[in-house]
């Protein structure tokens, strides 16, 4: 895992809510958090702010006023892995290649570049937002195939590093629907510090992507969202799509 310099974070430390049986791990998150041991004086105290919360489930997050946590589920990621390689995102990603290496370019919570690594590829998790970035360290820490990157995408993209595969999931653009997303994307929602991606950007990004991708660049996006550029062929399910352009 990349070092972080701390002081180079330059925003309001994070409050943290700790369980007492997790005292030990808190060394890893002072850096970006100040800390406060879990009981309900606290609760009320920080309510009104965007809180995370380490106990025994792990990292979780809630949202100014929200009582309930949100933590990154790795059984809904196992479930898709035991799915095999059959699934969109593997058959636009990896296709029948038996080892990839992939630089998830707009990680978020993991859930994509952590399905590919159980599948095979070595991937690189890249978030530039800090308080994602803690959620993502934790339920990426210690896999053998993952390195995880606290850094700007598209800097990283205009260095002389070169992935196989270039993954793209930029923030969609908001759905004219009055059904709300999952509670995962709401949460980005929320707390990234970017607008949604324009198609102008994405056009952009897809030309910076390819040059450090040397069999492809993949964007995911909502099916019914218009195609940003043409692709070689694109993989869709019944709500997404993956766009492939062929290096």
């Amino acid at each position: 895992m990349e070092k972080i310099d701390a002081h180079s974070v330059k925003q309001r430390k994070i409050p943290l809510l700790f369980a007492p049986e997790r005292f030990d791990d808190l060394e890893d998150y002072l850096p970006w958090c100040e800390v406060y041991e879990l009981d309900q004086e606290a609760e009320l105290e920080l309510q009104s702010e965007v809180r995370l919360l380490l106990d025994g489930r792990g990292l979780g997050i809630a949202l100014p006023t929200q009582k309930s946590y949100f933590y990154v589920s790795s059984i809904d990621i196992q479930e898709r892995i035991k799915a095999g390689r059959r699934g969109e995102l593997a058959r636009a990603c990896l296709g029948n290649k038996d080892s990839m290496l992939v630089l998830d370019a707009f990680a978020g919570f993991g859930v994509d570049g952590l399905t590919l690594a159980g599948l095979g590829a070595d991937v690189t998790l890249v978030e530039k937002n800090v308080l994602v970035w803690l959620m993502l360290r934790s339920i990426a820490w210690g896999h053998p195939r993952v390195a995880i990157h606290f850094a700007d995408s598209v800097e990283l993209l205009q260095s002389e590093k070169n992935w196989d595969v270039v993954y793209l999931d930029p923030m969609f653009l908001p759905a004219k629907k009055s059904a709300l997303p999952k509670r995962d994307l709401q949460i980005l929602r929320e707390i990234s510090d970017v607008a949604p991606s324009s198609k102008k950007f994405l056009e952009q990004l897809i030309e910076i992507a390819k040059g450090s991708a040397r069999d492809r660049v993949v964007l995911k996006r909502r099916k019914n969202d218009p195609e940003v550029a043409k692709p070689n062929f694109s993989i869709c399910s019944k709500a997404i799509c993956f766009d492939v352009f062929l290096s």
